[in-house]
């Protein structure tokens, strides 16, 4: 997949971004993008994929996201049902780092930011408190819309179910070099993560040496770069495994290892469970939530 920049702009009479879409997602082709701007995703219903950064996973009955800025991410692949909507803001460092925390009482929402770095989905205790008032009135003001996402943001900085996703994206408060050199190291990764990937290579591009590329990237990120390929190999692994086509020793070398105990090990150190535990209980419980849709929704 080739990385994009995604450019989003504002109007003139807006400090954020607020889209909706009835029915079918906003998107559903895989475009592989970053921005620099923070993004609230609520899907109401359907199943799919989450693919961000290096986190790769399936989603059912919807999915609630707060994604920091500059974290790579596809659209959510949503396969929709009849009652769905899909809303999606948008707003920039200074919105959130400037103007909100001017005011105290906005405190617990400049903690929410400071997690949403590593992106962060939240549950179905938070979908249910938000539901009344997600979906944004087609005739709402713009000072009406800014009190929506305010209301938005204190519901979500208040939510207890929440996990981390552990997402990678580079920090804020960077030079655009250094903003273009980390996007330069994340579309190399998701272009060529099925093959050796020379640091020193790597290094040429973006203008650095072997070593100060290594400080760069670990001070932009907070991960090493070996890291951030190997979770990144790891997170197309657990994609082609749930898919059940392949066999355990098939992935690992679509997916750029070459040494099958070092994937096993690193497999189990990121996911908790072994390559071949991992194939068998996703298999298993799509079956079942197959054969359960299969009983609330007969085929007539």
């Amino acid at each position: 997949m080739k990385l994009e920049v995604e450019e989003i702009k504002t109007g003139p009479e807006e400090s954020f971004k607020l889209r909706w879409f009835e029915g079918e997602p906003g998107c559903m082709d895989d475009y592989w993008h970053v921005h620099p701007e923070y993004e609230i995703v609520y899907v109401h219903n359907g199943s799919g994929r989450r693919h961000i950064g290096t986190h790769i996973s399936q989603y059912h009955d919807g999915v609630f996201l707060f994604l920091g800025p500059n974290i790579p991410h596809l659209p959510l692949s949503n396969q929709s049902k009849p009652d769905n909507f899909e809303v999606v803001v948008q707003f920039t460092d200074e919105f959130i780092s400037q103007k909100l925390a001017a005011f105290p009482e906005f405190a617990a929402i400049q903690d929410l930011k400071r997690r949403s770095l590593s992106g962060i989905s939240f549950g179905k205790v938070t979908k249910e408190k938000v539901l009344p008032y997600i979906k944004p009135d087609a005739k709402m003001t713009s000072s009406q819309k800014l009190l929506w996402l305010l209301t938005v943001l204190n519901d979500l900085a208040q939510a207890k179910d929440y996990d981390l996703l552990n997402a990678y994206g580079a920090f804020t408060d960077k030079s655009q070099m250094d903003y273009d050199r980390v996007r330069t190291i994340f579309k190399k990764v998701s272009e060529q993560y099925s093959k050796e990937i020379s640091l020193d290579d790597l290094a040429d591009q973006v203008g650095l040496t072997k070593n100060s590329l290594c400080r760069f990237f670990k001070k932009t990120t907070g991960k090493t770069i070996i890291d951030y390929l190997n979770e990144y190999r790891i997170g197309i692994a657990k994609e082609h495994l749930a898919d059940g086509s392949h066999t355990v020793s098939e992935v690992l070398y679509k997916c750029g290892f070459n040494d099958p105990s070092f994937f096993y090990k690193k497999f189990k150190q990121v996911t908790g469970v072994s390559p071949k535990t991992f194939q068998a209980e996703f298999i298993s419980r799509n079956h079942h939530l197959h054969q359960r849709n299969d009983h609330t929704h007969p085929h007539y």
